[in-house]
């Protein structure tokens, strides 16, 4: 059986959690106050699909089989970062080149 305090900490803690807002609540906010409900849509539809994708992997134990893969999934994400370092480089400079040219 487990202890009450704990029982306790967990149903506080949980209840903590589920009231508090997620990435995905903020992001659809952020997109409504900015854009308007209508483009908020488009999030809204992202986040459903990519949760049905989750619950799709996790049910068939796809999901296991990737935490199993740690090592090679680790590389993926360093070349993904690298990558996405890559393209924020050559942002800035674009940025920055074309506020040297209008100044």
């Amino acid at each position: 059986m487990v202890p009450f305090e704990t029982l306790i900490l967990f149903i506080v803690t949980t209840f903590v959690v589920v009231l508090s807002p997620g990435p995905a609540a903020i992001a659809v906010t952020a997109e409504s106050a900015s854009n308007g409900f209508k483009r908020s849509l488009l999030v809204i539809l992202g986040i459903a699909l990519a949760n049905v994708a989750f619950f799709i992997l996790s049910a068939t134990g796809i999901a296991a089989l990737l935490i199993g893969s740690g090592r090679r999934i680790q590389v993926e994400e360093y070349i993904r970062v690298a990558g996405n370092f890559n393209s924020g480089k050559k942002a800035w400079a674009y940025v920055c080149a074309n506020t040297e040219k209008k100044a």
